[in-house]
């Protein structure tokens, strides 16, 4: 059994912040011949602007991929423009100009996989069925 979060459902843990911070710092290293000397207010760093826990995890990955602290999250973004970004399923807007979530095989087209190929994005049952 897995011992009692020290949060609520849905907020990110101490442990899981510090994970994302690893994270950022893993890529850091790899990725840091690319990065070079980048100062964080530079970079776009973009999460769901409605989810607390996806801010706090995208400032803690910007915390260890540039090193520092105080990495701006979705600084200066059109947080509605955003929010569009984040959605998982089409809203009027979209319906009333002909935009849909894609199907399963037209999301892995785009990589050159089969829709069963998907799994490790939440399998084909994260897409629309295709029509």
């Amino acid at each position: 059994a897995l011992p009692p979060f020290p949060v609520p459902p849905g907020e990110l843990t101490p442990n899981g912040k510090e994970l994302m911070r690893l994270l950022g710092a893993y890529h850091r290293e790899r990725y840091g011949a690319l990065l070079g000397d980048t100062p964080c207010q530079r970079a776009a760093i973009l999460s769901d602007p409605g989810s607390r826990r996806d801010v706090e995890s995208a400032e803690a990955f910007a915390q260890g991929l540039a090193g520092q602290s105080g990495c701006g999250v979705n600084a200066g973004a059109d947080v509605e423009r955003l929010r569009r970004g984040f959605r998982d399923r089409a809203d009027a807007w979209d319906e009333a100009h002909g935009c849909v979530v894609p199907s399963a095989e037209e999301v892995a087209s785009l990589f050159g996989i089969s829709a069963s190929q998907l799994s490790p994005l939440g399998g084909p049952s994260a897409f629309a069925t295709a029509s």
